[in-house]
């Protein structure tokens, strides 16, 4: 794709391998990260697998297995780059592996990336005995005209641009809210597009906005809108106390930064920059005043995870002497169970290690207690005999199993042994490379992309608010015929419109506004465009009118769309 203009999403998350250089020699393991999902582009799904090779004279290959598993997908093609940084647990640099970009097709085969590492010196080199983080940077990019249904026109770009400058204007004001002494300056007409139920919350609260206060603006009590989206929010048999409860909740984490932040998603449908730490309380507000894109957002992309094993965690020692093994015989050898619990709460959950006699053989029997999906054991176990240790026996092996299931290990001493040797039992457990989420950096937030894709439904409420005539505030004659708008959207798309309608924006009744020169048709198309940022070809008629009009209200990319429609019709022309 070089030489082309691309768009891209990033991805970063971090494999943190505990005691890799030891047990990459010890213990068979794969690495495998969950599924996850880049949403700039377009809705893809990827996972990365590592997979340790051994090789001759005992040396070793790590090699890196990269899946597209989404199979439907528009794009036919993306291409790929991975860049793989290998670092101490204590943040010290020894290696980066860089990867030129691999083209990925739809539904098409797994990549493999070799020699991620390539040799166990690599990592003996570090002279450092304990974890090793891979931490990965994972790009994807595409052609930008192949991804045009995803990032969307120029034209929303500038429609977006509009309404951001409406929200910032220091002369276009209609209403203010008060949040915790910072004011806002808001527009009806987008909060009736754009925040969700806001027109439910003024039918069922009249007094939600007080028209006309001495600031010569109306004013949105904060108080009433909270108390609406939380009777939105709850059962209809919710008592009055937990009403009053979880508006407290509200008000309490409401705070301007906030507000602020959803306003602008509100006007632009794009996000703000927003420090990690307050996103939590961003979530718990947007299920409460319903904006379901931002918590698609936040909630459906991991940005970090971390893979690590359990290799010292759940360490077990058994000593025996010649009465632990009359006081078994005595039993007559009836198993016994042992529970295994974690450290630190971040280790995997109760293991049972039950011993036991079968046939003439000792044997042992894992079973994980806790594990709803499928765990990966190793275990190592150390048989010394007598106060002299005179040698060690070392047994691993690896086992893939759910709740509830079993492992078995044959130890490799008898019956008889146990009841006249003293021996230890030195046993290590390994939940091997189990990947998990740590936390969520939403490193892929819209802002990251030229044209987010959020923008496509935020055009369609803005359009839905002029097609299906949503609380207008003036209306426009062209020919005779009347058209239902919004003042304020009007002037903030042209600049024509805002000289035509400034002495008449402070009004607070319905007025009505005359246009010359413009049929109901073009106006009708005009205002489509206005409102959506798009115009389809089929909706053109008279394109020459429609230039002319754009060019009378100062509509840049209509005019761009009229005039490419009107050289492409020349060119046809030529060709017949």
């Amino acid at each position: 794709m070089s030489g082309q203009e691309c768009v891209g999403s990033n991805f970063k998350f971090v494999w943190e391998i505990k005691d890799f250089v030891r047990n990459l020699q010890t213990i068979p393991f794969n690495l495998d990260c969950h599924q996850f999902s880049l949403k700039c582009i377009e809705p893809t799904t990827w996972s990365l697998k590592l997979m340790p090779l051994l090789l001759i004279e005992n040396d070793y290959q790590v090699s890196c297995c990269v899946a597209r598993l989404s199979g439907g997908d528009e794009l036919y093609k993306l291409s790929v780059t991975l860049t793989i940084r290998v670092e101490d647990e204590e943040g010290n640099h020894h290696f980066q592996k860089n990867f030129p970009p691999i083209t990925m097709e739809k539904r098409g085969e797994d990549v493999i990336v070799l020699n991620v590492i390539a040799s166990k010196t690599d990592l003996e080199n570090f002279h450092y005995p304990g974890s090793v983080l891979l931490r990965f940077n994972f790009q994807v990019s595409a052609n930008r005209i192949q991804t045009s249904n995803f990032n969307f026109s120029p034209g929303l770009q500038m429609l977006s641009a509009d309404m951001e400058k409406l929200y910032l204007s220091n002369d276009l004001k209609e209403a203010t809210i008060m949040v915790k002494h910072s004011l806002f300056y808001v527009h009806l007409a987008v909060l009736h597009a754009r925040w969700p139920n806001f027109s439910d919350y003024l039918k069922q609260f009249p007094d939600l906005i007080i028209k006309k206060d001495y600031l010569d603006y109306h004013r949105i009590q904060l108080e009433i809108l909270i108390k609406a989206a939380v009777q939105e929010s709850l059962d209809i048999d919710s008592t009055e106390n937990l009403y009053e409860e979880e508006a407290c909740k509200v008000t309490l984490i409401l705070n301007p930064e906030i507000f602020n932040y959803l306003l602008y998603f509100t006007y632009t449908g794009r996000c703000n920059s927003l420090e990690d730490s307050v996103k939590p309380n961003l979530v718990k507000l947007c299920q409460y005043f319903e904006f379901h894109k931002l918590l698609e957002k936040y909630q459906e992309i991991p940005a970090s995870s971390s893979c690590c094993t359990k290799a010292s965690k759940s360490h077990y020692v058994l000593d025996w002497n010649q009465e632990d093994g009359h006081f078994w015989e005595s039993t007559c050898f009836q198993p016994f169970v042992q529970i295994i619990e974690p450290r630190k709460r971040d280790d995997s959950g109760l293991l049972e290690v039950k011993f036991m006699i079968l046939g003439d053989d000792f044997i042992i029997i894992f079973k994980s207690l806790e594990e709803d999906e499928a765990v990966s054991i190793s275990c190592v176990i150390k048989l010394k005999y007598g106060n002299s240790f005179a040698f060690d026996r070392t047994f691993s092996g690896t086992w893939i199993g759910l709740k509830n299931e079993s492992f078995p290990v044959k130890v490799g001493v008898t019956k008889s042994e146990v009841l006249s040797m003293m021996l230890s039992i030195d046993l290590t457990l390994c939940y091997c490379y189990n990947s998990r989420h740590v936390k969520n950096e939403f490193y892929l937030t819209s802002e990251k992309t030229v044209c987010p894709q959020s923008l496509h439904f935020y055009s369609l409420d803005l359009k839905e608010l002029y097609s299906f005539g949503i609380k207008p505030d003036m209306s426009i004659i062209a020919k005779g015929r009347v058209l239902d708008a919004h003042k304020y959207i009007l002037s903030a798309r042209s600049p024509q419109f805002q000289t035509e309608l400034r002495t008449k924006l402070s009004h607070d009744h319905k007025f009505i506004h005359l246009v010359s020169g413009i049929s109901y048709d073009i106006l009708k198309t005009m205002l489509t465009y206005v409102y959506s940022g798009e115009v389809g070809r089929d909706e053109i008629g008279d394109v020459n009118g429609l230039l002319k009009a754009a060019s009378r209200y100062k509509l840049k990319h209509l005019i761009k769309i009229c005039e490419n429609y009107l050289a492409e019709e020349r060119d046809k022309n030529k060709e017949e």
